[in-house]
Protein backbone atom coordinates (compact mmCIF):
# COMPACT_ATOMS: atom_id res chain seq x y z
CA UNK A 1 0.00 0.00 0.00
CA UNK A 2 1.65 3.56 -0.95
CA UNK A 3 1.59 6.16 1.88
CA UNK A 4 2.45 9.07 1.97
CA UNK A 5 2.52 12.33 5.42
CA UNK A 6 1.98 15.20 5.34
CA UNK A 7 3.50 17.27 8.35
CA UNK A 8 1.24 20.22 9.26
CA UNK A 9 1.84 23.28 12.05
CA UNK A 10 -0.76 25.51 13.28
CA UNK A 11 0.15 27.93 15.70
CA UNK A 12 2.21 25.81 18.44
CA UNK A 13 0.54 22.46 17.59
CA UNK A 14 2.20 19.96 15.00
CA UNK A 15 0.25 17.38 13.48
CA UNK A 16 1.56 14.52 11.09
CA UNK A 17 -1.71 13.76 8.52
CA UNK A 18 -0.90 10.42 6.11
CA UNK A 19 -2.82 9.30 2.78
CA UNK A 20 -2.92 5.81 1.78
CA UNK A 21 -2.69 5.01 -2.17
CA UNK A 22 -1.02 8.33 -4.03
CA UNK A 23 -0.32 7.50 -7.41
CA UNK A 24 3.42 8.17 -8.63
CA UNK A 25 2.20 11.52 -9.90
CA UNK A 26 1.49 13.41 -6.85
CA UNK A 27 3.60 15.73 -6.33
CA UNK A 28 4.48 18.22 -3.07
CA UNK A 29 5.48 21.90 -2.80
CA UNK A 30 8.08 23.30 0.33
CA UNK A 31 6.33 26.90 0.39
CA UNK A 32 7.94 27.74 3.82
CA UNK A 33 11.40 27.24 5.57
CA UNK A 34 12.05 28.24 9.30
CA UNK A 35 15.44 28.70 10.62
CA UNK A 36 15.94 28.82 14.57
CA UNK A 37 18.42 32.00 15.03
CA UNK A 38 21.12 31.43 17.80
CA UNK A 39 18.56 33.68 20.13
CA UNK A 40 15.89 31.51 19.86
CA UNK A 41 13.96 33.79 17.19
CA UNK A 42 12.37 32.31 14.27
CA UNK A 43 13.29 33.66 10.78
CA UNK A 44 10.89 32.33 7.99
CA UNK A 45 12.32 32.25 4.55
CA UNK A 46 9.73 32.07 1.54
CA UNK A 47 10.98 29.21 -0.94
CA UNK A 48 8.74 27.39 -4.03
CA UNK A 49 10.53 24.13 -3.83
CA UNK A 50 8.59 21.15 -5.96
CA UNK A 51 8.82 17.48 -5.78
CA UNK A 52 7.70 13.93 -6.66
CA UNK A 53 6.22 11.32 -4.13
CA UNK A 54 7.74 7.84 -5.27
CA UNK A 55 6.10 4.60 -4.57
CA UNK A 56 8.97 2.46 -5.44
CA UNK A 57 12.21 1.64 -4.06
CA UNK A 58 14.92 2.95 -6.22
CA UNK A 59 17.50 0.10 -7.49
CA UNK A 60 20.86 0.15 -5.30
CA UNK A 61 23.59 0.56 -7.85
CA UNK A 62 21.42 2.08 -10.22
CA UNK A 63 22.99 5.73 -10.41
CA UNK A 64 21.91 6.91 -13.51
CA UNK A 65 18.33 5.69 -12.54
CA UNK A 66 17.41 3.99 -16.03
CA UNK A 67 16.31 1.29 -14.20
CA UNK A 68 19.17 -1.28 -14.46
CA UNK A 69 22.80 -2.05 -13.06
CA UNK A 70 25.08 -0.92 -16.20
CA UNK A 71 28.26 -0.19 -17.42
CA UNK A 72 27.88 3.56 -16.69
CA UNK A 73 26.85 2.79 -13.29
CA UNK A 74 30.03 1.17 -12.95
CA UNK A 75 32.03 4.30 -14.04
CA UNK A 76 30.14 6.26 -12.09
CA UNK A 77 30.87 4.33 -9.32
CA UNK A 78 34.51 4.01 -9.96
CA UNK A 79 35.00 8.12 -10.13
CA UNK A 80 33.63 8.26 -6.56
CA UNK A 81 35.55 5.06 -5.28
CA UNK A 82 37.50 6.40 -1.90
CA UNK A 83 35.63 9.41 -1.78
CA UNK A 84 32.82 10.64 0.87
CA UNK A 85 30.40 10.55 -1.55
CA UNK A 86 27.06 9.60 -0.04
CA UNK A 87 25.38 8.95 -3.34
CA UNK A 88 27.85 5.92 -4.09
CA UNK A 89 28.14 5.03 -0.23
CA UNK A 90 26.06 1.62 0.18
CA UNK A 91 26.66 0.60 3.33
CA UNK A 92 26.61 4.40 4.80
CA UNK A 93 30.19 4.08 6.81
CA UNK A 94 31.17 7.22 5.60
CA UNK A 95 33.57 6.44 2.82
CA UNK A 96 32.86 4.41 -0.67
CA UNK A 97 34.75 1.40 -0.33
CA UNK A 98 35.37 -2.15 -0.81
CA UNK A 99 32.28 -3.30 0.97
CA UNK A 100 30.07 -0.81 -1.12
CA UNK A 101 32.16 -2.77 -4.59
CA UNK A 102 30.58 -5.85 -3.64
CA UNK A 103 27.43 -4.67 -3.44
CA UNK A 104 27.55 -3.14 -6.57
CA UNK A 105 29.11 -5.89 -7.98
CA UNK A 106 26.60 -8.27 -6.38
CA UNK A 107 23.75 -6.07 -8.22
CA UNK A 108 25.80 -5.71 -11.24
CA UNK A 109 26.33 -9.50 -11.85
CA UNK A 110 22.35 -9.86 -11.00
CA UNK A 111 21.54 -7.74 -14.10
CA UNK A 112 19.46 -6.29 -12.45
Amino acid sequence: MRKYAQHVQVGTEERLNEWNNFGDSTFFAVVTIGFTLTDGDLLETPVRIIGRLLSSTPLIGDFTGDGVVGFADFLLFAVAFGSSNSRFDLTDDGVVGFQDFLIFANMFRSGN
